[in-house]
């Protein structure tokens, strides 16, 4: 099975990721009084200006705890890791995937969604599983409608279901109870996933939504959207 690398969509997610974070340190770095993180106020940065970012919010940085879904070749996860962020776990649904991250010295999980994370309560006799929450969740799925002439592997990769949109709806349920209370989501879809469909959804289940960035491509337009609790403010870092 082969893992799924690098493209247009992997680094529009990298470089939104990349300013994300770094808005969200600053913001903290910046104003002690002010510790809400807001979209709003997201703007792009140089990637020279990591080296100072790492410096500034490295305590901070070490306790924000970040799920990379669906990791792949662990691009986003690296982006992570660059900006001095040390609580993050890739998990990926193809074991190739999950044996190259571990190489690389990410923790990695091999899991369909979120199907292994969970934890016993309590000490480890006990029989209640409860969900494994992040502050921060990142995804970029599989976004487009079934090609039924595509082999089965790199459907796998590619596939959202047979409209585009089915598998990040289920991610969308299962996320929910996965995410701290005043955490955030960053996820990556096509103008192919059926957008408006993903985005009702989403606002049906609670989420609100952010556009943070988009992409015009030849074929398709790449959208980066934050979501979060529709009742709390987004504050990853307190």
């Amino acid at each position: 099975m082969n893992i799924y690398m690098p493209a247009e969509d992997s680094y529009l997610l990298s470089e939104t990721l990349e300013n994300y974070l770094i808005n969200l340190i600053n913001n903290n770095n910046n104003s002690s009084s002010k510790n809400q993180y807001k979209s709003s106020s997201f703007k792009t940065h140089s990637s020279l200006s990591s080296n100072k970012i790492i410096n500034n919010g490295s305590n901070r940085n070490k306790k924000i705890k970040i799920l990379d879904m669906g990791s792949g070749s662990g691009i986003q996860a690296k982006t992570c890791r660059k900006l001095g962020f040390k609580d993050v776990l890739t998990a990926d649904v193809n074991p190739n995937a999950v044996r190259n991250l571990k190489k690389q010295g990410f923790r990695a999980i091999k899991t369909n969604l979120f199907l292994k994370l969970y934890k016993r309560k309590g000490d480890l006799s006990g029989k209640t599983l409860v969900p494994i929450r992040f502050d921060l969740i990142i995804f970029n799925p599989p976004y487009l409608p079934e090609d039924k002439l595509e082999p089965k592997d790199s459907k796998l990769a590619t596939t959202a279901g047979k409209k585009g949109y089915e598998l990040i709806i289920k991610f969308l349920k299962q996320a929910k109870s996965h995410l701290n209370k005043k955490g955030a989501i960053m996820l990556l879809f096509s103008s192919l996933s059926q957008p408006s469909v993903i985005k009702n959804k989403a606002k049906q289940l609670g989420y609100n939504l952010k556009l943070l960035k988009k992409q015009k491509l030849f074929f398709e337009e790449l959208y980066v959207y934050e979501l979060s609790d529709l009742h709390r403010n987004v504050n990853i870092i307190n």
